[in-house]
């Protein structure tokens, strides 16, 4: 259960390593590429490594067989926050994240991860199809993310999604690799 599951992406894991290892893994990361790139697979992997019980962050390596790393995988950490669009809805709904208009901000994505860790030292929220956020939920999540102790992880299958305007508010540092762009926020630049 380490990285060697994750083919093709052997310089972008290392890229990870060594920036967990100096103590600067960001608040939040774009992963941009076609679908079935592994962008999900990769998320899933961070998230393992960032909250694995026996090994530390720093040295970002899933030991694969504690709590933390089986739930990881099982989909049932209670530290991990999976989002993705509703087959029916040509968007995620803001609701998802800030909940309805009865239970603002207490229920949905943002509440959630405003919560201190059931277990471990952050959260880890995956929002698949980050394309589909609007302008509401792009700024609700930002906002969010950069505020907390939270790894956040939006994948997408296009550069520029619309709506989440993460390059245009934020210091953005493309780093190519495997056909796809792993985009770090800068916190300081969230408005």
């Amino acid at each position: 259960m380490s990285w060697s599951e994750i083919i093709g992406h052997e310089a972008v894991v290392e890229r990870f390593k060594r920036a967990a290892h100096k103590g600067r893994l960001v608040s939040t990361y774009l992963f941009v590429g076609p679908d079935g790139i592994g962008k999900r697979k990769f998320a899933l992997k961070l998230a393992q490594s960032v909250l694995c019980e026996v090994n530390p962050e720093e040295q970002l390596e899933p030991c694969g067989s504690c709590p933390g790393c089986q739930q990881v995988a099982a989909s049932t950490h209670p530290d991990l926050i999976q989002i993705s669009k509703p087959e029916d809805k040509a968007n995620i709904p803001v609701e998802t994240f800030i909940g309805d208009r009865d239970h603002r901000m207490q229920v949905g994505l943002c509440h959630d991860i405003s919560l201190k860790p059931f277990s471990g030292t952050r959260k880890v929220a995956i929002i698949d199809d980050s394309d589909a956020l609007n302008q509401e939920s792009a700024n609700a999540l930002l906002k969010t993310l950069v505020a907390q102790r939270t790894l956040g992880i939006c994948a997408t299958a296009h550069q520029y999604p619309e709506g989440f305007r993460i390059g245009a508010r934020c210091g953005v540092e493309p780093r190519s690799g495997y056909e796809a762009f792993l985009w770090t926020v800068n916190p300081a630049c969230a408005a």
